[in-house]
């Protein structure tokens, strides 16, 4: 056989004439891809005698990657040993020599498998090879930014105490954004009142004060009117695991106290 000459200008700069790989595609030592396209509409069984048998040989199998596969079971050869059984789909290879093929599959319909194969070549599957997603999982974050509110309504006796809870941080380990607090009461008559919303760690004080582990949210202070309200915009964000609470001083017995808290756990 008569080895081709390059032109000059067919050759690219700085690179080298085909390797000797080259040169057995041409004198017929190796193949390109070669492929056999096998409907699996039908059962078959080696133990039953109606395998598909294919005459076919080569160093690659390659089972293309196409829509609508199926599987199936692959023997190669048969020896004194027997023929061992491999399950193939779509992205399967094998690189061993062989001259013959046969297949058994269970009948699916509307399926297939296209076979590749061929001498001293090599083809590698996609990612995804023989993976099909029939249960998708969605993932939801349990604590992302949800709009809240909380209300707290309460009577207040003479003194300074906590009246209650109305936030708690346990649910927010990423933290709080406190987006608006509105405060209202009725003070007792001759008396004033100072009502408060307080961000602090789990177990504040009993007595409120300024401290490095308080902030206060919003006050109503020292007011003698029947009903006075308060609204703060905030959007102001505390740590992780502390809590919101009112808390009141009051010279006399107050009817009742409310808040109202917007939030978001982070």
């Amino acid at each position: 056989m008569n080895t081709p000459t390059f032109p000059p200008q067919a050759r690219f700069p700085a690179m080298l004439r085909p390797t000797s790989d080259f040169q057995a595609v041409r004198d017929g030592r190796s193949t390109g891809p070669l492929f056999v396209d096998i409907d699996l509409s039908t059962a078959r069984s080696v133990a039953a005698g109606t395998a598909l048998e294919l005459n076919i040989a080569g160093n690659l199998i390659y089972f293309d990657q196409r829509p609508s596969s199926g599987v199936a079971t692959l023997y190669l050869e048969s020896d004194d040993r027997g023929m061992t059984p491999l399950t193939v789909f779509a992205g399967w290879k094998a690189q061993v020599p062989f001259t013959r093929v046969f297949i058994e599959n269970t009948a699916q319909t509307g399926n297939t498998l296209r076979l590749v194969y061929g001498v001293d070549l090599d083809l590698d599957p996609g990612t995804g090879a023989g993976v099909t997603i029939t249960n998708p999982i969605t993932v939801i974050d349990q604590i992302a930014p949800v709009t809240a509110h909380a209300y707290l309504t309460a009577a207040v006796p003479v003194g300074n105490q906590m009246t209650g809870l109305v936030v708690g941080g346990g649910n927010a380990p990423r933290g709080t954004l406190i987006k608006n607090v509105y405060l209202a009461g009725a003070a007792g008559a001759g008396g004033t009142i100072t009502l408060g919303a307080l961000a602090a760690p789990f177990n504040p004080f009993a007595s409120f004060g300024s401290a490095n582990n308080q902030a206060y949210l919003a006050v109503l202070a020292n007011w003698q009117a029947t009903v006075q309200q308060v609204n703060v915009t905030m959007n102001r964000r505390i740590p992780a695991l502390w809590w919101v609470y009112v808390f009141s001083s009051s010279t006399v017995a107050v009817g009742s106290v409310e808040c109202a808290v917007e939030y978001e756990y982070l």
